[in-house]
């Protein structure tokens, strides 16, 4: 039991550093590269949007990590349990270990809730310019030899 909260835990927390920092090194990239092509000096990667990327999606990636130790626990120990030789596991989870679990859910369940909650603010306030192909037939150039052509046949 000891493994997964002092071996996985960590293991997975420092994958999920990892990554969330190889996010931010692409948001950077993307932006600057961004910038460069157009020439609009509003839209450049400041420290302080490159930080908060960063925050969020090191908090999703937690949220993640702390939500697969807590699968691989839930899978491990009956495995365990049922596997033992000598009686020395009684109880299905300790009282301790739970308490650690919920924890360690809630925390996952927040983090993950923020990174969704800011995920559908960004999507919610995308702008999307749609070309209009079916325009009305009184917008175009020749509308009046249309319709003095519809009246005379």
């Amino acid at each position: 039991r000891k493994f997964m909260f002092e071996v996985m835990l960590p293991a997975f927390l420092f994958i999920a550093l990892t990554m969330a920092m190889l996010q931010m090194l692409n948001y950077r990239k993307r932006h600057n590269a961004l910038t460069t092509t157009t020439a609009a000096a509003t839209e450049c990667c400041t420290p302080s949007s490159c930080l908060l990327e960063f925050l969020l999606h090191l908090s999703s990636y937690t949220a993640n990590a702390a939500l697969l130790c807590f699968v691989l626990y839930i899978l491990v120990y009956p495995v365990q349990f049922l596997t033992q030789r000598s009686l020395a596991i009684t109880l299905p989870i300790i009282k301790d270990d739970q308490r650690s679990l919920e924890i360690l859910i809630y925390a996952a369940v927040l983090l993950k809730l923020i990174f969704i909650c800011v995920h559908f603010w960004r999507i919610s306030h995308f702008d999307l310019f749609l070309i209009d192909w079916e325009r009305p037939r009184s917008c175009e150039a020749n509308h009046f030899t249309l319709k003095n052509n519809l009246d005379t046949s």
